[in-house]
């Protein structure tokens, strides 16, 4: 213990407590350090020891920046968003197997080394998430974080309210834990699940019992179509915010509203009255009076019809040069790979223009963006040359 007293010696002056190859295998905090001594504690070391947990008195270090656990049989991280003032972690060489999603909640941290640990493998074979990146890291964590509270106040409203009344049922809680998960699993999307969650009360069953697969489904589909109406309402907005502006000083305000409605008796989809919205100055008519909902429809089916052609003429341009490139190839096989190729960078339904004036300048230079060996082509890697390439352009 004679290394661990003057390292106690040097923390009270220095505010670090560096105990690494102090062979410990456990980490009694509150009789090393006297209590003012845990307010001022920055810098933590306990590498190289034999550690398989975070001691629970580590919550007490409020002000600690850095914590260093490298070299221990370290399993888990349970507790470590309790330090919010955390800036660096390593936990190098440990057998810690996955991250809680608590650090989400670390803001201030910026660096975290998880090298030569399977929680590495584990990030790389589910999300292909590199050692040590850390901003895809806390993307995930924060999702799955997100979640997991979500989860916990759906928990609670079904169990405190919605299904109240039927909680002295035996086996009802797992019932509603069991619930709250499928209910989870069915929107991947988080936020959706975040919108189902506030209105879970008005669109579940009244009863337990009748959250039947089929029931479930049923209620899918009924917040799906309500969140249609929603879509709709607002974009009816963002319609008649375009029509004042085309048609300013030139139409009053009830003849914008019975252009909105004939349009929408004849443009149905949301896609296609996103479309709309986005190029109306090149699809509505010039003169308000020659505006009708099946005229606005013909106009808008020319404009996508146009959109399409430009972005197959921009894929056959793209396929000829290719063909230059790899001769020895069968012409049908290249026309699949230039597809292949075009869609990546296809952000939306119809051609935009970015979308076109990318793809015209791979096809001028492909002989430097595409690889030597056609085998070798790979979409997102033509992608990646071309963002590089073009970046100043």
């Amino acid at each position: 213990m004679q290394k661990v007293d003057l390292a106690l010696e040097k923390a009270a002056k220095t505010k670090c407590l560096m105990l690494a190859h102090a062979k410990l295998t456990s980490f009694p905090l509150t009789k090393m350090l006297r209590k003012g001594e845990f307010e001022r504690l920055i810098r933590l070391d306990l590498s190289y020891n034999y550690l398989t947990h975070l001691p629970s008195e580590i919550l007490q270090l409020q002000s600690l920046n850095e914590l260093w656990l490298q070299q221990n049989p370290l399993t888990t991280l349970d507790g470590i968003s309790g330090l919010q003032q955390l800036e660096v972690l390593d936990i190098r060489n440990t057998q810690v197997a996955s991250f809680p999603s608590e650090i989400a909640t670390l803001k201030r941290l910026y660096e975290l080394d998880w090298r030569e640990t399977p929680v590495g493998n584990t990030l790389w074979i589910e999300n292909e998430i590199e050692v040590n990146d850390l901003p895809a890291l806390m993307t995930i964590l924060h999702e799955q974080y997100t979640r997991e509270q979500l989860e916990s106040v759906l928990l609670e409203s079904l169990s405190g309210v919605k299904y109240m009344k039927e909680a002295d049922i035996p086996g009802m809680k797992d019932m509603i834990k069991n619930l709250v998960v499928t209910l989870s699993d069915m929107y991947s999307n988080i936020d959706e699940f975040s919108l189902f969650v506030r209105r879970a009360d008005s669109l579940l069953p009244d009863k337990m019992k009748e959250c039947t697969p089929t029931n479930l489904l049923r209620v899918k589909e009924n917040f799906e179509e309500m969140q249609r109406q929603t879509t709709r309402k607002r974009l009816a907005a963002d319609v008649e915010i375009k029509l004042r502006a085309i048609y300013y000083d030139r139409a009053e305000r009830k003849e914008i509203d019975d252009m909105i409605e004939g349009i929408y008796k004849c443009v149905l989809s949301l896609e296609d009255i996103q479309h709309l919205v986005k190029y109306a100055i090149d699809i509505m008519p010039h003169e308000p009076t020659n505006v009708t909902g099946k005229g606005v429809w013909s106009s808008l089916l020319e404009h996508q019809d146009e959109l399409t052609a430009k972005r197959e003429q921009a894929i056959a341009t793209l396929t000829t040069s290719m063909m230059g490139l790899y001769p020895e190839q069968k012409p049908s096989d290249i026309s699949i790979k230039a597809r292949e190729v075009a869609a990546v960078f296809a952000v939306e339904r119809f051609a935009t223009k970015k979308e076109l004036e990318r793809l015209t300048q791979v096809s001028a230079e492909a002989a430097k963006l595409f690889p030597a060996v056609y085998v070798s082509i790979i979409p997102e890697d033509i992608k990646e040359a071309a963002k590089i390439m073009f970046k100043a352009k």
